[in-house]
This record gives structure tokens, C-alpha cells and sequence, in this order.
């Protein structure tokens, strides 16, 4: 199985991120916690779906803003379908980021599309997986 997971962006205020999104969106808190030296992390999502979009607090001075960080995320079902895409995007010259295991973001590795723009390809990171970390974390 493939899926679409999640779209991943910067937010300089997670607060008012989370605000103007469940104003102006059906998106409600899946939750908010912070994820090792990625930093604070909040997933907004509509009840009853799958998919979202992440937000990653950044400031200046954080590594995370050293390079390009806002990517589409897609989602297997085996780890072999990751290292598959990994070496096709070797090949074609556009991995950006070889396979690893990321702790709650599951096993992924990230490609480049043709204009330069991040898509993560990952199994284990399903909202289930993250909903038990921020229990687990709280």
C-alpha cells in the first residue's frame, strides 16, 4: 500500500500557527511535542483522516533552516519499497537523503522532484505511530 501522509512546513510561531488553522480550517491538534533536534512538532489534521500537515518550529539559529526543509510525505508498506525508490533516485541523480532510521518519522529516505521540490518516502510513520510517541513523551 501507498499513501499520501502528510505535507511538512516551518512555522516561526506554533501557536499562532495552531490558531489561524483551526480558525480558518476543519484541521484539529493531533499533537504537538518536541522530537529530539528537529524540535517542536505539531500535527493538524481533520478528525477522522490520515493525512496532514505537519509544522516544525523553527528559529533562526536552527540547524533545520540550513537547508531545504518543506516536503510532501508518502507513505509504503514495506521497508524494501523505500530502499527501492532510494536506489532509483541514486540512479536518476536526485536522492536527497539516503535511507535512515528516524525514530518516530519511521524508516525514509527523501528524493528531489523535478523542480527541487522534497518528497519523503517512509514506512512506520503513520499517525498512530506518532499519537503513541507523544504519549509516550508527555
Amino acid at each position: 500500500m501507498t499513501a499520501f501522509t502528510h505535507v511538512n512546513l516551518r512555522a516561526a510561531d506554533l501557536d499562532a500557527t495552531r490558531i489561524w488553522y483551526e480558525k480558518y480550517t476543519p484541521l484539529a491538534v493531533q499533537g504537538q511535542i518536541q522530537v529530539g533536534e528537529i524540535g517542536e512538532v505539531l500535527w493538524l489534521q481533520e478528525p477522522n483522516e490520515e493525512t496532514g500537515i505537519v509544522f516544525i518550529g523553527v528559529e533562526e539559529s536552527s540547524p533545520v533552516l540550513e537547508g531545504a526543509f518543506a516536503h510532501v510525505g508518502i507513505a509504503f508498506s514495506e521497508r524494501s519499497e523505500v530502499d527501492n525508490v532510494a536506489a532509483l533516485a541514486q540512479a536518476d541523480g536526485c536522492l536527497e537523503r539516503e535511507p535512515v532510521d528516524a525514530g518516530p518519522a519511521g524508516y525514509l529516505c527523501v528524493a528531489t522532484d523535478p523542480d527541487g521540490n522534497l518528497v519523503e518516502f517512509s514506512v512506520g510513520q503513520e499517525l498512530s505511530d506518532f499519537r503513541n510517541y507523544i504519549s509516550e513523551n508527555t
